[in-house]
């Protein structure tokens, strides 16, 4: 379990820019994965509350997994956001999943940090997307 401190390490996550080159081995994968994550960044860029929009985004995630991302900064940023969404197991009885119990204990600064670390790995997936339809 990875606790809070998954939060700091998915935002110092692929500064570099070697970091940044991912060759896609896995087109129909990734573009399937690519697509959730679009989609999940349009509820994250919705109005309302913010933990309320990460719930949201999270949940249209929930077909995808890492290994639907190429190897490599990608694929690991994936896993940090996901373990940094449910490393809070629910109280006996609350009715509550992972997601729930995560999201209710973060503040709401945490949860800005989780959704621009999701942006960001938006970013970076549609550079290496659309990177490769032009030859990038």
């Amino acid at each position: 379990m990875l606790g809070r401190g998954a939060i700091s390490q998915v935002q110092n996550a692929g500064d570099s820019e070697t970091e940044r080159t991912v060759r896609v081995a896995d087109p129909v994968g990734f573009t399937y994965a690519f697509g959730k994550l679009e989609q999940a960044i349009e509820e994250l860029v919705g109005a309302g509350d913010v933990k309320e929009r990460l719930k949201v985004a999270t949940m249209t995630l929930a077909p995808i997994f890492p290994d639907d991302f190429p190897a490599g900064h990608l694929r690991d940023e994936y896993a940090d956001i996901q373990q940094a969404l449910s490393w809070l197991p629910p109280e006996e009885g609350s009715g509550q999943g992972l997601l729930e119990s995560t999201l209710e204990a973060m503040t709401e600064e945490e949860a800005g940090a989780l959704a621009k670390s999701l942006f960001s790995l938006y970013t970076s997936a549609a550079e290496a997307v659309y990177g490769r339809l032009h030859g990038r």
